[in-house]
């Protein structure tokens, strides 16, 4: 199976093997999978006033109030600002004219062409 990540989604996306891991699944049994995730590479040359700078805002941070969601904003925020080669993923997407309402009537019109079961209002509220 080939697999994509999508960043937007945090999900990842089955490209090609859609019959194989459904099999796989009635079976029980784990499939080989392979996972594209593009990423970024961006080099970063340090700087001596954006780590003072990150280091005062962690200190206000901490100092209002150590929640466990601050503690972990913080950690986020100096990682990002003292780590030299910092490496991030990304996915491109671009709008579908007609919008969401146009991609669900094509998603539709084609289980209906496959004659496969048209999707519930709980399998939509899952894909969107």
């Amino acid at each position: 199976m080939l697999l994509f990540f999508v960043d937007i989604l945090a999900k990842w996306v089955v490209l090609d093997g859609h019959d194989r891991l459904h099999a796989a699944l009635l079976e029980g049994v784990t499939p080989p999978l392979l996972g594209l995730w593009p990423f970024i590479a961006r080099s970063r040359t340090e700087s001596a006033v954006r780590e003072e700078g990150a280091l005062f805002s962690a200190e206000v941070q901490l100092r209002a109030g150590a929640t466990p969601e601050t503690v972990e904003r913080v950690n986020r925020m100096l990682l990002f600002n003292f780590t030299p080669d910092p490496r991030g993923t990304v996915s491109r997407a671009w709008p579908l004219p007609g919008g969401r309402d146009a991609w669900r009537e094509e998603v539709s019109a084609r289980r209906r062409r496959e004659r496969t079961p048209l999707l519930d209002d709980a399998d939509w509220k899952w894909l969107l």
